[in-house]
């Protein structure tokens, strides 16, 4: 596969788990970030939602922010939208089934994970575990493509999409990482033993986490096979999440620092950041594509 042709202006990790077990209580918080000063300020808790609100995405043009949240407590997410001027929650769907890591593309339009219900021996990977497409208003349009027990996604461009594909339960089939072709559904399997966090870097790479050696994973770069690979920089011990910054930074957010590695110099070393103090284990750490903005979810700590 040729390098991407980028029709999308920013891209972000999507991230869709299910689980057997009730969903966990998290929230979203956002800051903004000063490219000269490399400052987080004005740091804000906006979801005070007691329950499920995660898996946060900005939009193409940084005005908002896109979430999935359990809105009715029933253990069946939404998406949600913040606005970041106005400070507003508005409601995007409001289905029967689930809907996770809501992802913007383009008109207003995003993708997410649907799922329905399990199935009867209780394996929350179902096939109604998909990829679909969703108007402005929030109606579900459908699936984008033929796969099933998808658990996260990201856009390379307007026709690639890289999916995280759920392996078992007992670990006996690995995750492994898919690139589809959404005009001919044809596919490239990447890796194997993957973690959740993919994205598309600002070269127009795909990256991802190795996690074939639990004790060091791995930030990985692609051209879209399984040959072209890099290996960036190992993560710092703590986390497994990874956001870009438009220039070619990765920052990541372990043991509750905020940690940066800019990738165009050499050794690729990791640089702590003043980070802002927040309560619980943070998460899913996502950046606006103009990077003004930070938006990161806080699993509560036990009061």
């Amino acid at each position: 596969m040729k390098a991407y042709f980028i029709l999308f202006s920013c891209v972000c990790i999507s991230c869709a788990t299910v689980r057997n077990e009730p969903l966990p209580n998290t929230e979203i918080w956002i800051a903004k970030f000063n490219e000269r000063t490399l400052e987080v300020t004005d740091v804000q808790q906006i979801t005070q939602h007691e329950g499920y609100d995660n898996q946060p995405c900005f939009s193409n043009d940084s005005k908002y922010l896109l979430y999935s949240s359990d809105q009715e407590g029933d253990g069946s997410p939404d998406v949600m939208r913040y606005d970041l001027a106005s400070g507003t929650m508005t409601r995007i769907t409001a289905s029967p089934a689930s809907e996770f890591s809501p992802t913007p593309t383009v008109n207003g339009r995003f993708t997410a994970i649907y799922v329905g219900k399990p199935a009867a021996d209780g394996n929350a990977y179902t096939e109604s575990q998909q990829l679909w497409e969703y108007d402005s208003k929030g109606k579900g349009l459908g699936p984008i493509i033929p796969a099933t027990r998808i658990g996260y996604h990201t856009w390379l461009d307007a026709s690639h999409v890289a999916v995280f594909v759920v392996g078992s339960e007992d670990g006996a089939t690995p995750h492994r990482l898919v690139v589809y072709n959404t005009v001919d559904s044809s596919k490239i399997e990447i890796a194997s033993k993957v973690g959740r966090c993919i994205k598309r870097a600002p070269n127009g790479l795909l990256t991802y986490v190795d996690k074939s050696d639990s004790t060091a994973l791995k930030i990985i770069a692609t051209a879209g096979d399984s040959q072209s690979v890099d290996t960036l920089v190992t993560l710092p011990k703590g986390t497994e999440d990874f956001c870009w910054m438009y220039e070619g930074t990765i920052f990541t957010f372990a043991n509750g620092t905020l940690y940066g590695c800019a990738t165009y110099n050499k050794p690729r070393t990791w640089r702590p950041y003043v980070s802002p103090y927040v309560k619980g284990t943070v998460s899913r750490l996502v950046m606006s594509p103009d990077s003004r903005y930070f938006a990161w979810v806080v699993k509560r700590s036990s009061e």
